[in-house]
């Protein structure tokens, strides 16, 4: 690949990001908290060339032989952690070094964008594919390499296809891979600490090539429902529902729609109301002075992403504190996997609010 980049490989500059608004229903004691996430520094994304890397099935880049590159992970606390754990170094020296004894050599100049979190649709969306945008917008003939359990995932290729031209090489768990370049656009931002100029140059860009001229018919008002999953649900989504349908929502479920259908939802819904999770991260799609309502736990102010999110995309963003009626089978450290009760008054009011806003 040749890229025609600055000489000390920068990619996208670091930026100060100031968030233009505040939740417009927000709670008096909330705003000492939103007032100090308002203006954060996004970090920059440079273009890391290394030779002669190994990469497994888990998306970890290392020389030999526990020499793992911080850029396997989605935060650097994430790569200490792991690398001064006596117990992953033993698994990981079982796995890569006694089952995938050999090797396989990829002679192509390989660009890999993703790290151990990058699996999942909110990080696959708003880090993994901005990093690849990054590279694309310089060399589109570029080769790829992901894990072969992403093909699993209807909306890795589905996104991808938004990228013609670009090769993917297949990592496989039966054995380990040999890379003889790697390039590395690394993390432009932290996890929610969004670079507001790429991912707004990525959402145009996605848009154009998703969003047709055509009149098809979207509804102005849709509900993302994730009860046909198995954690974070509205345990009252029936009475939920019925409030709802009197503001003239529609309800639909991600898991049944194709990627691009998805984002032609987003894109033309005027307020999308949901649950914190994955389908949230389509709020990114919508078209600015549009409007969002995220329930989120009651006790649970450090997932804000959708916040930033919304506000960076000039989105008029709610929220509605719940409480939790039970807890999925996880671990008690991820409280906001649990799933949620939603006040029936406070969501009626809400929506009056949101509707007469403006």
């Amino acid at each position: 690949m040749n890229y025609t980049i600055n000489d000390n490989n920068l990619l996208s500059p670091a930026e100060v990001v100031e968030l233009s608004s505040l939740p417009l229903n927000l709670c008096l004691e909330d705003r000492e908290y939103y007032n100090s996430i308002r203006t954060y520094c996004a970090e920059e994304s440079k273009l890391v060339q290394i030779n002669n890397l190994f990469v497994n099935h888990e998306s970890l880049l290392f020389k030999p032989l526990f020499n793992i590159i911080d850029e396997s992970f989605v935060r650097k606390s994430q790569s200490d952690a792991f690398q001064k754990s006596k117990r992953e170094k033993i698994v990981f020296i079982i796995k890569n070094y006694l089952l995938r004894f050999s090797s396989t050599q990829i002679d192509e100049d390989i660009v890999w964008f993703i790290d151990n979190y990058s699996q999942t649709y909110f990080h696959w969306i708003t880090e993994a594919l901005p990093r690849l945008f990054l590279i694309y917008k310089i060399d589109p003939k570029i080769t790829i390499a992901l894990p072969s359990y992403y093909k699993d995932m209807n909306y890795v290729s589905q996104s991808l296809s938004c990228f013609n031209g670009i090769n993917i090489k297949w990592i496989e768990n039966s054995r380990k891979y040999r890379l003889n370049k790697v390039s590395i656009p690394t993390q432009a931002g932290t996890p929610a600490c969004y670079h507001k100029t790429l991912l707004l140059e990525f959402k145009n860009y996605i848009l154009n090539q998703i969003i047709s001229k055509d009149n098809n018919p979207y509804p102005s008002r849709v509900y993302i429902s994730r009860n046909k999953g198995n954690k974070r649900i509205v345990i009252n989504e029936d009475k939920v529902l019925n409030i709802l349908s009197h503001f003239g929502y529609t309800t639909i479920y991600n898991e049944d729609l194709s990627w691009q259908e998805q984002i032609k939802y987003a894109y033309h819904a005027k307020s999308i109301v949901s649950i914190h999770g994955a389908g949230l991260t389509n709020v990114l799609f919508m078209e600015s002075k549009a409007s969002v309502l995220e329930f989120r736990h009651d006790n649970n102010n450090f997932w804000d992403c959708f916040y930033r999110l919304s506000a960076l995309n000039e989105i008029n963003y709610y929220y509605l504190k719940c409480k939790v009626g039970r807890k999925s089978n996880i671990k008690d450290y991820e409280y906001h996997h649990g799933d949620i009760v939603v006040d029936e008054v406070q969501l009626s009011l809400t929506l009056k609010k949101m509707h007469n806003h403006g």
